[in-house]
């Protein structure tokens, strides 16, 4: 999949931000959606596979979506710029351990500057870059606490975008949704 990116938009547009692009990020969020210090947006998604892999794990490659998937960790920014991605992980992998196991999290000093973070959905551990949104008790909809509601309808309409760009790489390379 990365070569493919790199072939047909070449390195000069996928890359990690700097800290000064980090910041023009940042300064968009804060503009828009009153998030200051916010540099991206994170989600999984899942890959779907066109037959079962010939492993002895194969089993764990049955996703909840698909009969057999990788799953694949999408990181953009307010542009819908992919910034960073891992996959590889097998379908029945949830989000928050493969983000506990890259570099942005492992390595963070490379990545972040203080204060500077991630938001993302409920599926991720609330940690030092990464802001997730809160989550809602066992059969409610919606957390109870007003000042909760308020943030999660505050990083929904960025949280979003993270979904469109996941819709825009699998339209863009339709073999990855077969």
């Amino acid at each position: 999949v990365r070569d493919a990116i790199i072939r047909t938009f070449g390195e000069e547009n996928y890359y990690w931000p700097d800290e000064n692009e980090r910041r023009e990020i940042a300064a968009f969020y804060k503009r828009e959606f009153d998030l200051p210090n916010c540099v991206a947006v994170m989600d999984g998604t899942l890959l779907p596979l066109e037959f079962e892999p010939q492993t002895r794990d194969a089993g764990d490659y049955h996703g909840r979506k698909f009969q057999w998937s990788l799953t694949c960790l999408v990181v953009s920014d307010h542009k819908r710029r992919i910034r960073w991605y891992n996959t590889g992980y097998p379908g029945s992998a949830h989000d928050n351990r493969m983000w506990r196991r890259s570099p942005l999290k492992t390595q963070k000093e490379k990545y972040f500057t203080v204060f500077e973070y991630i938001i993302t959905d409920t599926a991720f551990d609330p940690g030092e870059n990464v802001l997730p949104a809160y989550k809602a008790m066992p059969g409610q909809t919606f957390p109870e606490d007003e000042d909760e509601k308020l943030f999660n309808t505050v990083i929904s309409p960025p949280r979003v975008s993270s979904e469109h760009v996941n819709g825009i790489w699998k339209g863009r390379f339709p073999w990855l949704r077969l």
